[in-house]
């Protein structure tokens, strides 16, 4: 952070050059932080803090963190009654955030949001999610798509004149056809944890033959 005639961030480069970008991202607006860096000087060098080079950022990232870091997806903000509460994002491939920065206006229990952010490196007390640090997060408008969260056992699904296929008999009664599923699971009798959200499709499924399904986890029962 540099404070000649106001306060504001900076690069200071190795060889001791200074750049004043034209915007940071808040999750590099930290004092101290190592970055690498590219940067085009810029054309219009109006630099009203007569501290160093103006430029436009190309790419800006922390050293040690590498860009697949970065989360970015669709989710929806759930109020999480633990502890003394707190609002947290699910993702819709079923990932667990906790953001440590989320803005007033996006507090709202079902809320369905675009966002991007980056994994904070702090200790929270509630046991619940991955803290990041927001970088941009955007109302959707979109209605909150339930998750499907069972436990079942996998059996082989006759689909005559369609072929079969493996789908898993939900404990809650419900015959669950997933549109595709790791070959490690289809064996019949099994018995697993699964999550999965509903799939919306043209594709004809027979009512007896169940629900189809897109699978964002699945685990053996207990673990």
């Amino acid at each position: 952070m540099a404070t000649a005639n106001g306060s504001f961030f900076g690069i200071v480069s190795d060889d001791g050059s200074h750049y004043v970008p034209d915007k940071i991202d808040p999750i590099f607006q930290v004092d101290g932080l190592r970055v690498t860096y590219r940067a085009m000087e810029r054309h219009k060098r109006d630099e009203p803090h007569n501290w160093g080079t103006p430029v436009d950022l190309l790419e800006l990232v922390q050293v040690g963190r590498v860009i697949e870091q970065r989360v970015d997806g669709n989710g929806t903000v759930e109020y999480v009654n633990l502890e003394n509460g707190f609002y947290g994002i699910i993702a819709d491939n079923g990932e667990r955030y906790l953001p440590i920065n989320l803005n007033n206006t996006f507090i709202a229990d079902g809320l369905r949001v675009n966002f991007s952010a980056y994994p904070a490196n702090i200790s929270t007390i509630s046991m619940w999610g991955t803290p990041v640090r927001l970088i941009t997060i955007t109302s959707t408008g979109e209605p909150a798509q339930p998750l499907i969260v069972m436990s079942g056992h996998v059996r082989w699904i006759t689909t005559y004149p369609y072929g079969g296929n493996f789908g898993i008999a939900g404990d809650d009664g419900i015959l669950y056809v997933p549109a595709e599923m790791d070959g490690a699971f289809k064996r019949t009798g099994l018995y697993v944890n699964f999550t999965a959200e509903k799939v919306h499709t043209d594709t004809i499924v027979p009512q007896d033959q169940g629900i189809l399904v897109r699978l964002l986890e699945i685990t053996l029962y207990g673990r």
